[in-house]
């Protein structure tokens, strides 16, 4: 097991550092530099890149000591370092703590962060934004794209025209990525005819992201025949479709009430050799069911071997809406019908517990 942060992230003992050069400094950052970038952006870095980060902070400690300045890389490895930990604290704490005027934080290296940041929601991102403007980092398309990608968060959804005023307001010009963030903001906020609005307005930039937005829109609010001519229009234009986008009119259907059209829709898309159906569209349209309470589908689905994938999140999902609408019966009669492999993964060993309670407090 992983030793805890604050075990390995302690400065190195001061007399690692014998030579006070600024050659020597270099010459030592750029080896760690290199550790670092060759580092993946997988669990099993986390241990390394905490091991660069603490050497890296002894670097920056060391040099302050000895009256010299940190150059703009340290601080830049420090940010991809914590990236790779995974530890938002850490590259928050290494931004927030340059106060030296003579770094200039790249600006690629700040929309990182940014990004990291995103994960979190807006207000996590907006510190990093108004400290991007204090130091001076110039933003570009690309950090307002992922301020308006933060705003997917319910909670964050209605600060999605500030942000879009603050970019024209640099005179910065949206891409294709922009406008498919705001019509998905449109979608979360259930403004759906603003985002076709938008989608119709700037057709001139419309590529593959822009159409699975305005068709991700339209499907959740069961506008079938708006999906039905993205997806025509696009197929006329040789746009790839992804599988999880020929789920929009599953969805559509669904919520427009034509049940046996979305069951239709699912046969024919597993019907279809280039659209095989995995796992993560199982999830996809499974939790889309679960979500909108069609246990009566999922049944169907299920007896009807839909899906030879339907794997143990998929199940979770399901027993998770089946518990919250009380409904423990029906939940143990799913976990006696999916496959035995799935029904004893350790996932699902909780929720099987929690079943097993909930019946037997049906049973008092």
């Amino acid at each position: 097991s992983e030793p805890p942060p604050a075990a390995v992230a302690a400065p190195p003992p001061a007399d690692l550092f014998t030579r006070r050069s600024l050659q020597f400094y270099f010459d030592a950052l750029q080896s760690i530099n290199l550790a670092i970038y060759a580092l993946p952006y997988t669990p099993a870095s986390r241990g390394p890149a905490l091991e660069h980060l603490a050497r890296l902070k002894g670097i920056r400690l060391a040099m302050i000591a000895d009256g010299l300045f940190p150059p703009t890389g340290l601080y830049a490895a420090e940010v991809a370092a914590a990236q790779r930990v995974g530890d938002a604290g850490a590259m928050r704490a290494v931004i927030m703590g340059i106060e030296d005027p003579g770094v200039l934080m790249e600006r690629n290296v700040m929309n990182r962060a940014l990004a990291t940041f995103a994960k979190q929601g807006l207000s996590e991102c907006m510190e990093v934004f108004f400290e991007m403007r204090r130091k001076n980092v110039g933003r570009d398309v690309g950090t307002y794209n992922i301020l308006l990608a933060a705003c997917w968060n319910p909670r964050d959804v209605d600060e999605a025209p500030w942000v879009w005023e603050q970019m024209r307001a640099e005179h910065i010009e949206p891409n294709e990525e922009s406008f498919a963030n705001v019509i998905l903001c449109c979608r979360v906020r259930g403004t759906v005819d603003e985002g076709v609005a938008i989608f119709e307005g700037n057709r001139e930039a419309a590529g593959a992201r822009m159409y699975s937005a305005v068709i991700r829109a339209c499907s959740s609010a069961g506008r079938v025949a708006d999906v039905e001519k993205y997806l025509a229009e696009m197929e006329e234009k040789g746009i790839p479709q992804s599988i999880k986008i020929k789920t929009a009119i599953f969805e559509a259907k669904l919520l427009a009430g034509d049940e046996s059209g979305a069951l239709a829709q699912l046969e024919t898309m597993r019907a279809s050799p280039p659209l095989t159906i995995d796992n993560a569209i199982a999830r996809d349209v499974i939790s889309g069911l679960a979500a909108h309470h069609k246990f009566d589908l999922i049944d169907t689905i299920v007896q009807n071997d839909f899906y030879r994938f339907f794997d143990a999140r998929s199940t979770s999902l399901v027993l998770h809406e089946l518990l919250k609408t009380h409904q423990p019966a029906r939940a143990h009669a799913l976990l006696g019908r999916v496959p035995a492999h799935v029904r004893s993964d350790p996932f699902l060993a909780r929720l099987r517990r929690r079943v097993w309670l909930a019946r037997q407090g049906e049973g008092a």
